[in-house]
């Protein structure tokens, strides 16, 4: 898996970069996204460290350049990235540089199918942003899909078979729940991002994350 992280240049890149190693461990590749206008020198100082720590712990570094004020060119040096990286995982650090290129950058993780997040300066756990992979009223229709969250949400990281004993009867078509259904639709929610799930024993255990908890309480508001 080549997980490509992708910084919005700022003075805090080198500090969000350390916090970054230690939380995502693996890290294949470092991109820095700057303007072609001066760069101030703690940035650039920013940039040089985590250049060389990268030849260090040989991880791949880059500096894409885009023209100043220009979102645009933003956007397109961020696609050329995916279009050379086909099937690398992305993530957008937006934690420093100026608010618009970061709000685009952050934007930009939604087209490609990466994650954009954010470091509190005293956590050491960043703020990912959820990113909706299935619309709400996609989510409506399916009633299986919105009976297992709203089980999840009353039961913490549940088994699948307790699950199954909690719902009973499949929603919607009045008959018993079949494993392979609930599986099934489990696997659907996981590739939405709205659930993970843990093998534990024999048992798999399913959570609902922040994304899901989101999701249904748009459909239930």
């Amino acid at each position: 898996m080549f997980n490509i992280h992708v910084f919005i240049s700022g003075k805090s890149n080198y500090n969000t970069f350390k916090k970054t190693l230690k939380y995502y461990q693996k890290v294949s590749k470092i991109v820095i996204l700057k303007s072609d206008s001066n760069v101030p020198k703690d940035a650039k100082d920013a940039h040089q460290q985590i250049k060389n720590d990268c030849l260090n712990l040989e991880i791949d570094f880059e500096e894409m350049v885009y023209e100043d004020d220009n979102v645009e060119d933003e956007i397109a040096k961020i696609t050329i990235l995916k279009r050379k990286n086909p099937l690398a995982h992305f993530y957008f650090n937006v934690t420093g540089g100026k608010k618009p290129e970061a709000l685009m950058a952050a934007i930009s993780s939604l087209w490609i199918g990466g994650k954009a997040y954010y470091w509190p300066e005293s956590s050491g756990i960043p703020l990912e942003f959820p990113i909706p992979k299935i619309s709400v009223n996609d989510l409506a229709k399916n009633k299986l899909h919105l009976r297992i969250l709203e089980c999840l949400i009353v039961n913490e990281s549940p088994s699948q078979s307790k699950i199954r004993s909690e719902i009973k009867t499949h929603p919607g078509k009045n008959k018993e729940l079949s494993p392979q259904a609930l599986s099934k639709s489990i696997k659907a929610l996981e590739d939405y991002g709205l659930v993970s799930k843990k093998a534990e024993g024999r048992e798999t255990l399913v959570s609902i994350t922040l994304s899901g908890k989101i999701a249904f309480s748009m459909v239930k508001k």
